[in-house]
């Protein structure tokens, strides 16, 4: 299992290559069978789908995440964020992530101020 500062540092990382359009990175720390919620909508049930919904909030004008504040413990990350949009508004949220034992993300929910950009459509 990852150490919690490992953790922290995989959330860095994969929002770093996320802002970066680097999503083929960005997926590399997510399980193939991960789910994904924004204010209890499911977002995605497998990596596939969340790299899909990704790209369509891009494509809706979300450009990139800022991590504000982030710490984990045993295999469970919590953090907030900052999202910044091509208008030039921002919204802020928070996640809470659960690793499995191999160091991916299997589970990924947020609470969003504005939950539009990334969504199922």
């Amino acid at each position: 299992m990852a150490s919690d500062h490992e953790l922290v540092r995989y959330l860095h990382e994969a929002v770093e290559a996320e802002n970066r359009g680097d999503l083929e990175t960005w997926s590399s720390y997510f399980d193939e069978n991960v789910s994904s919620t924004i204010n209890r909508q499911t977002i995605a049930t497998d990596r596939a789908q969340l790299i899909r919904a990704v790209s369509e909030g891009r494509e809706r004008g979300w450009t990139a995440q800022r991590i504000s504040s982030a710490t984990a413990r045993a295999n469970v990350l919590t953090y907030h964020y900052v999202n910044e949009y091509a208008d030039g508004h921002t919204t802020e949220g928070g996640g809470v992530c659960l690793f499995n034992d191999a160091g991916k993300a299997v589970a990924l929910h947020q609470l969003s101020t504005e939950p539009g950009a990334i969504r199922s459509q």
